[in-house]
């Protein structure tokens, strides 16, 4: 059942409310730019809702409006950015500016939607919801910040400070609100290898922690061989981790990740679970790697990795199937359901 389906359910007035709550919830499924539960958890804001589940039949309606004209928007912008981002890259120019099609790549989809004059609400990212509430994410959840500094006082000393960073959002949680669960994920870091007897000392939260961090590291041995630990491990704030390295730019490292996930992700298990729902929580994080990858394999890698495996003539790109076992779900591949307890 499509998205125009269920908004034109959660407006039909003849059906019971129920059924029309059922409609509503099943729309945000199929467009939730935050996640289903940021982007309902913004619904609700918007049409005022103070109890999860006590919303009135003229807010569902509302909220179902909305969620409509938010939905026509970003279609909008996101054709007209399209279109100029082939035009770009017809010009060999390999990224598209913010500023192109009214700001496409840098605003938010909803920032001119508002159902009641007063705009009582609006839509935002991961990135500006970080900034509005004076939040200062660190690389792992805030409940393991002890083990984090202790783990790094035991690494060698970087010449170079950590270079460039990647927001996300991990694990089950209420709304798009908790701070605990954001993580801001470095995107280089420049120590040098942990001494083996180091390593041995750390905790095995420690070395959990230890493998998280050089999976970053600029060196893709490195990399590599930390990445192979941290791929197993079933914690919410290590798959951040894991999706990031499949826009690396070594193969090796990609076909690391895609062989862990083929492996793990088998229907009923933690991964398979915990993989979907961080790609329905984190779009933007998801389709930054994407475009990652489809650089990557166009710059370096065409004549070895196609994208599609179109006429089976080469394999296609890592990557690639990495992210679609991550969001992938019965015949819909990128449409999934995940717990809303």
């Amino acid at each position: 059942m499509g998205f125009n389906t269920e908004i034109g359910k959660a407006l039909d007035g003849q059906l019971p409310m129920r059924r029309r709550f059922v409609a509503l919830r099943g729309a945000v499924e199929r467009f939730s730019p935050n996640g289903f539960n940021a982007t309902f958890a913004n619904l609700e804001l918007a049409v005022g809702v103070t109890d999860p589940g006590e919303w009135t039949e003229e807010q569902i309606a509302e909220g179902a409006e909305l969620l409509r004209q938010s939905r026509a928007l970003y279609m909008h912008h996101r054709s007209h950015w399209d279109e100029d981002r082939r035009e770009a890259k017809a010009r060999g120019v390999r990224q598209l500016s913010t500023k192109g099609s009214d700001g496409f790549g840098h605003r938010s989809w909803f920032d001119l939607v508002s159902y009641s004059p007063q705009s009582r609400h609006r839509w935002v990212g991961l990135a500006e919801c970080v900034r509005a509430n004076g939040l200062a994410p660190i690389p792992v959840g805030l409940d393991l910040e002890d083990d984090f500094r202790a783990m790094l006082d035991r690494l060698p000393q970087a010449k170079l400070e950590p270079r460039g960073s990647m927001l996300a959002h991990y694990g089950p949680f209420p709304s798009l609100w908790e701070p605990a669960n954001v993580v801001e994920i470095p995107r280089r870091v420049y120590n040098q290898p942990i001494a083996a007897t180091e390593y041995r000392a750390l905790s095995n939260r420690q070395r959990l922690l230890a493998d998280a961090w050089y999976s970053r590291s600029h060196d893709g041995y490195t990399r590599q061989r930390h990445l192979k630990r941290l791929i197993d491990a079933e914690e919410h704030w290590v798959v951040p981790y894991v999706v990031a390295a499949v826009g690396d730019y070594v193969v090796e490292i990609v076909e690391e990740v895609d062989n862990g996930l083929r492996r793990l992700i088998k229907r009923g298990s933690w991964h398979h679970g915990a993989y979907r729902q961080f790609a329905a929580h984190n779009y933007e994080f998801i389709e930054l790697v994407r475009q990652q990858a489809t650089s990557y394999q166009h710059c370096y890698y065409s004549m070895s990795y196609s994208r599609t495996g179109a006429g089976g003539i080469t394999p296609v790109y890592p990557a690639f199937l990495a992210l679609e076992r991550m969001t992938e779900a019965d015949s819909y591949p990128h449409r999934y359901r995940i717990s809303k307890d």
